[in-house]
């Protein structure tokens, strides 16, 4: 059972949003009072419940576009996932109204205001701050590697990330070793121990539109894929969402640690650099703490989702990122250039020279 959520005064559905909300693992369930409810797998065993008395109907469209959002999204909850947060939506004719509360975020707004493309990011926006206050970091990174460590790729939107998982994927027809942590977004926890660990990851790749052709080999592998694990192209703006076949993925109930850090950059003039601990520190803070989607917007700038978080949690970051940026034979490079040799200087050994050149000046 969901945790309850606070009545918005004035609201019509104030009987409806007094009750408590049930749900199965066996998807949406409509309650008699016509409210729809649901929950998911995220994170590291954690469950997220979403709940509408409005007129919500989820698409694989919708269902691929949370995956691309929300780090270890599965459409069905595992059976011992712990709650996170519970999302309420309320539908309403007004101006959107946001009231949050512990582990509980409950939204009043019009139908339209929140389905489709809102959604992700509300959800996401709710997910990111419990993560947060349970030491788990949400890194606006890619992540790749094999099964004794893997890279996590950090950099801003347009830095590359998805054209090196691309890549990745591409040479894992040749090494199945090579695996795909996360396409987007990384899921952290530092341990008792000092080091880092990748626990979970967006598996859904997002592609523009007119560079889709370039990655027909691989693109076609998921589809291809597509009958059996009921994933398919899908389309959200001038974006294609996709998902490949499941062993090109790590393995999803695993903890992969993380061997180092890359900011990296795909353009025309190679340089590669080591920084000292306290500036990769500097760099790394706001990422680690996904400041760049901190606060969620609602309707026409009318609400607000805040993403703020606790000192203590800031605190904690500070202090567990420099200790482990500063241990012993740990390096956190700074790379940019071309596609292969970005690649090459964080996955070498095997030559790309037999590939056909991808990238052109929109680089992503």
């Amino acid at each position: 059972m969901m945790n309850s959520l606070p009545v918005l005064p004035g609201s019509s559905s104030e009987a409806v949003a007094k009750e408590a909300i049930h749900n199965t693992d066996q998807g949406p369930v409509n309650t008699p009072q016509g409210k729809v409810s649901v929950s998911w797998h995220i994170g590291q065993q954690h469950r997220l419940d979403f709940a509408s008395t409005g007129d919500i109907s989820l698409t694989q469209r919708d269902i691929q576009h949370l995956s691309a959002h929300l780090p270890g999204f599965k459409p069905q909850p595992g059976n011992g996932d712990q709650p996170l947060v519970t999302v309420e939506h309320v539908q309403t004719n007004g101006h959107p109204v946001i009231v949050q509360c512990d582990r509980a975020v409950q939204v009043m707004a019009p139908d339209n205001d929140i389905i489709p493309d809102t959604l992700p990011h509300l959800l996401y926006g709710a997910c990111r701050v419990e993560w947060l206050r349970r030491k788990l970091f949400p890194v606006h990174a890619a992540c790749i590697g094999d099964a004794s460590g893997c890279y996590l790729l950090a950099g801003s939107s347009g830095s590359g990330k998805t054209t090196l998982v691309l890549e990745h994927a591409r040479q894992h027809l040749k090494l199945p070793e090579r695996k795909i942590m996360s396409a987007d977004k990384t899921l952290v926890r530092f341990t008792d121990d000092g080091q880092l660990k990748a626990v979970a990851g967006t598996k859904t790749i997002s592609v523009r539109n007119h560079d889709m052709p370039k990655w027909e080999p691989v693109v076609s592998a998921g589809v291809a894929e597509a009958g059996k694990s009921e994933q398919s192209l899908t389309s959200v703006g001038d974006r294609t969402h996709f998902q490949l076949p499941s062993d090109y993925y790590s393995d999803p109930e695993s903890e992969v640690p993380v061997r180092d850090i890359v900011l990296v950059k795909l353009n025309d003039n190679f340089m590669k650099k080591t920084l000292t601990a306290e500036s990769a520190r500097h760099q790394l803070f706001t990422l680690f703490l996904d400041k760049q989607r901190e606060d969620i917007l609602i309707g026409d700038h009318d609400a607000v989702l805040d993403g703020t978080v606790p000192r203590e949690v800031k605190d904690y970051l500070a202090q567990k990122l420099g200790d482990y940026l500063r241990q012993d034979g740990r390096q956190t490079r700074q790379i940019s250039g071309s596609l292969q040799d970005v690649y090459q200087s964080i996955m070498p050994t095997l030559s790309m020279d037999v590939q056909p050149p991808l990238m052109d000046k929109k680089k992503r």
